[in-house]
């Protein structure tokens, strides 16, 4: 009998995984690789040690971009790493399976796994170069092993619980949230009894040790998130994250997400209430609460931290709650219709994601700004324009808001190989978010004066209305006799005698080509198909 269950838990795990992994790869590549994705593979021209020494600029320590340089080694293709993406995110439903048999029983589990196949951050990580989906992994490892370790008191499960702690801090830094979480749980449950402390505290010493390589790194990239997040968590980001949490996709309306995410919130409500102060379901529940305290604590004497992105360790929790909670319910009509709600909201959910790509997309962006609006190869399309129209003396300029002129600049020097004269315009220097670490000399410009020798022809690249830079207005006089506000560099390549030859457009992003006004390049770009 024993062995039986075993086999259909094997057989149940091959499904799951082979379910996963057919959903995680619908569309992989149907968007260009973008900002945050370009600068992982930029780290990956250096070797294993020198990824150690840049990710001291970055917000994330190495080891997901050494999983990528091995993977790359070992496959060759950039895009292609967004298959090692895929594998991971096709685990994570395991570890959601594996965290719902600690719980509840086989169906049990696979109801908690279903949700790490269609949850939508799960998805969205799962198909670009990014760490969060190794993080999630690694968060439900984590309380996986942190549960077993409390009932058992085994050494393995400690070793495998600081381990993954250790793996999933240089990950992602916010993995000391939950860490700290689990040691005040272990110290309120065996309170007095000191020797019941020696097997966690002596299996995490190694761990502890070598997270405080990072910790300087750590307090350094906290004053870098300060830079640019709000003071405070508003209002907005608890509401918002709940949806995030669920479905993770607005659906277009956040009162219609809401709504659609009410039964996953009803049942974390009801999960909670139930196992607050009983059962091991109660050490889920701490772990979230505890959590959430040592986040917005943080928040308040610093930058607020409550981000959506940065709070997806809590989302294996989130989620197993939420199931827990309509499970428990000994009304049998109630518990189906509340499952069945939970299931609904993330196969709509899923739904919108794929049925509405570009806008799932810049969704999970942060809706900064709308980049690519007809099929997700803005990017890639613009930088191939340029490469068939750019000729000897032309540069490229990247312009537009600043906190989003590196959405184009990063993809598009690593779309040309860095092979054009290209530059990013920041009259008041890149901020450190905004990728200031992987500029090199030159790469930025601060007026027309900064492009020496002076260009033939200017392609600027931008976010913005192209409107803006080829109105009437700007090809008059006027231009001369009253700048136009806030836009130096327009008003010094018109002085220059630049006009606007030509223009671009795909999606969001528009190029447009100045040439000096003594100089006819009708004949060649008339006979180019010009974008969209």
């Amino acid at each position: 009998m024993k062995t039986k269950s075993y086999k259909t838990d094997y057989i149940t795990i091959l499904l799951l995984f082979c379910g996963a992994l057919m959903v995680h790869s619908l569309r992989l590549f149907d968007m260009d690789l973008w900002f945050d994705e370009v600068a992982i593979l930029f780290q990956l021209e250096y070797d294993f040690a020198g990824i150690w020494d840049f990710c001291k600029s970055e917000n994330f320590p190495p080891f997901y971009p050494w999983i990528a340089k091995l993977w790359k080694i070992t496959f060759g293709s950039d895009l292609g790493i967004r298959y090692s993406s895929v594998l991971i995110g096709s685990l994570i439903p395991l570890a959601f399976y594996a965290l719902g048999r600690e719980v509840g029983n086989r169906r049990f589990a696979v109801l908690v796994a279903i949700t790490g196949i269609f949850s939508g951050p799960i998805l969205y990580f799962s198909q670009i170069i990014r760490m969060y989906g190794l993080f999630i992994l690694l968060a439900s490892l984590s309380y996986l092993f942190f549960i077993k370790a409390l009932r058992t008191d085994h050494w393995k499960y400690w070793f495998l619980t600081a381990l993954v702690n250790l793996l999933a801090f240089y990950t992602f830094l916010f993995a000391v949230f939950f860490i700290a979480a689990e040691f005040v749980i272990v110290v309120w449950l065996r309170r007095l009894e000191f020797r019941r402390y020696f097997r966690p505290l002596l299996a995490h010493l190694p761990s502890f040790l070598l997270i405080l390589l990072w910790i300087t790194t750590f307090f350094t990239r906290y004053r870098v998130h300060g830079s640019y997040l709000t003071p405070s968590p508003p209002i907005q980001e608890f509401y918002e994250s709940w949806v995030y949490f669920g479905t993770g996709v607005n659906f277009g309306n956040w009162p219609i997400a809401f709504v659609i995410n009410l039964p996953i919130l009803i049942g974390f409500i009801f999960g909670c209430w139930r196992s607050l102060t009983k059962g091991i379901t109660s050490v889920f529940v701490w772990l979230f609460i505890l959590s959430v305290l040592f986040v917005l604590s943080t928040s308040l004497v610093g930058a607020g931290f409550f981000w959506r992105r940065y709070m997806l360790f809590l989302l294996p929790i989130y989620l197993l709650i939420a199931i827990y909670g309509w499970y428990c319910l000994s009304n049998n009509r109630v518990r189906n219709l509340g499952l069945s709600g939970v299931f609904l909201a993330l196969i709509l959910g899923t739904a919108f994601y794929y049925s509405n790509y570009t806008e799932a997309h810049d969704l999970f962006r942060n809706r900064w700004h709308t980049i690519e609006r007809i099929d997700g190869h803005s990017m890639s399309k613009g930088a191939q324009d340029i490469t068939e129209l750019f000729r000897e003396g032309d540069v490229i300029v990247h312009y537009s808001t600043p906190s989003v002129r590196s959405f184009t600049f990063f993809p598009f020097i690593y779309y040309h190989n860095r092979k054009y004269s290209e530059h990013l315009l920041a009259e008041d220097g890149v901020a450190d978010h905004a990728g200031v670490q992987y500029l090199k000399p030159g790469d930025t410009i601060a007026r027309y004066a900064d492009l020496d020798p002076e260009p033939f022809g200017i392609f600027i690249v931008t976010l913005s209305d192209a409107a803006v830079f080829t109105a009437d207005i700007l090809e008059s006089e006027m231009v001369l006799s009253k700048p136009l506000k806030g836009m130096t560099f327009l008003n010094e390549i018109f002085a220059a005698e630049f006009k606007p030859e030509k223009t671009i457009t795909h999606g969001n992003i528009s190029i447009i080509y100045f040439a000096k006004a003594d100089v006819n390049t009708t004949t060649k770009y008339n006979t180019h198909e010009m974008g969209n």
